[in-house]
């Protein structure tokens, strides 16, 4: 089944051995980003249609976003939408993914390093929290089989209007507890590209 079979965070812990810990703040500090005209246009005409199911969503709102983050890049950085991940399927960590975030140029083919992931559901963020856990460890080995290794993958688990940020330390997933939404759309602009800039590869 893959990467959808970690429906909780109890199935995550007793499969993978990773614990989440829910903290206040994943960051002391960032600084946020306004987003483009193009962006809030955007996100703006999300919304002249209802939303039906976690694809529309994912096309309508996610994916601009983050188009948005990657754009600031020049071509330093890339972005994945429904590409498999395939690493261990006897663990289930194999199977698309909804989005994650490369450090590496655009291509056809899968670059590392992976750095960042986002899951997309349509109400249960548990669900996403435990899937983009998952995707986020397989990402790790992913990095590490091709000689290119970070020792922490940042993810998301979101629904298009709620976002909440994840990180990954050894065996630990911190999740923020209070998720963001729209309104804090300069936050979390701000978060991704703190998270890139973390990396001090750019």
């Amino acid at each position: 089944m893959g990467y959808s079979e970690y429906k909780t965070l109890r199935k995550l812990q007793e499969k993978l051995g990773i614990e989440e810990i829910q903290v206040s703040e994943l960051f002391s500090t960032i600084e946020e980003v306004a987003p483009s005209a193009w962006l809030v246009e955007g996100i703006k005409r999300a919304y002249l249609l209802p939303f039906r199911n976690e694809k529309e969503r994912s096309e309508r709102l996610v994916s601009p976003i983050l188009v948005e983050v990657i754009a600031k890049y020049d071509d330093k950085c890339s972005m994945y939408s429904g590409t498999d991940l395939y690493v261990n399927p006897a663990l289930d960590l194999n199977g698309p993914c909804d989005f994650f975030l490369t450090l590496a140029r655009p291509s056809t083919l899968l670059k590392t390093p992976i750095v960042t992931f986002v899951e997309a559901k349509d109400q249960d963020m548990e669900y996403g929290r435990a899937q983009c856990g998952a995707q986020m460890y397989a990402a790790r080995i992913f990095n590490e089989q091709a000689g290119n290794g970070v020792d922490i993958i940042y993810g998301c688990a979101c629904t298009g209007e709620m976002w909440q940020f994840l990180k990954l330390e050894n065996n630990i997933l911190y999740a923020e507890k209070q998720p963001m939404n729209l309104q804090q759309i300069a936050g979390i602009l701000g978060k991704f590209h703190h998270i890139i800039a973390s990396y001090g590869r750019l």
